[in-house]
């Protein structure tokens, strides 16, 4: 089954990752994207690589700030320009 990259699956994803990594210790609506620290950012946006089969890291330099739905929005826009992983 195909999974498509659009921004709300992105944030399905992000979501899954939050509860993942701050399991019960903090409320995954409350977490915002300047909460995260570095590492937690890349962590995050490694598990979406994963997810959808993109590669977006490389151009995290781009991205101009703001919450989860821009984060989202980057993601799609970064993720349908550049190439799939290949085996």
């Amino acid at each position: 089954m195909d999974v498509v990259l659009d921004e709300a699956s992105v944030k399905a994803q992000i979501r899954i990752f939050l509860e993942r990594y701050y399991a019960e210790q903090r409320d995954p609506d409350e977490v915002k994207l300047g909460d995260l620290d570095s590492f937690t950012l890349i962590q995050l946006l490694l598990h979406i690589e994963d997810a959808f089969d993109i590669v977006v890291l490389e151009e995290l330099h781009n991205f101009r700030g703001g919450g989860f739905d821009e984060f989202s929005a980057f993601v799609v826009q970064m993720g349908t320009r550049k190439p799939v992983h290949t085996p």
